[in-house]
């Protein structure tokens, strides 16, 4: 019995320095990187500087809860796949969030 695809891949994608982050020149990387990493950094300081209540945790659940039925609530909007060459829209064929875990076209 063969593996399946998705567990052959898994290796494949372990290997760090085939990934597509290391093949671009070390300038842009520091750009790319530096804009994720500034906002965590400031993003610390300023909680480290915050002062929390117990009510802050109840309010950041209820928050955290409602951003969570939002999302499940929202219907998936269909996204275009890929266009063929010699098309000139990519209205042909749609996938909605219920079909993108299908091995088949649709």
């Amino acid at each position: 019995m063969k593996a399946s695809s998705v567990t052959r891949g898994v290796p494949a994608s372990l290997a760090v320095r085939n990934w597509a982050w290391w093949q671009t020149p070390w300038r842009l990387r520091v750009y790319v990187a530096l804009v994720p990493l500034v906002a965590l950094g400031l993003a610390c300081y300023a909680a480290s500087q915050t002062t929390w209540h117990v009510s802050d945790l109840a309010k950041f659940l209820l928050l955290m809860g409602c951003g969570m039925v939002s999302v499940a609530a929202t219907p998936a909007m269909p996204s275009p796949r890929a266009v063929s060459p010699g098309t000139s829209s990519a209205s042909g064929c749609y996938r909605s969030r219920s079909s993108c875990h299908r091995s088949t076209p649709c």
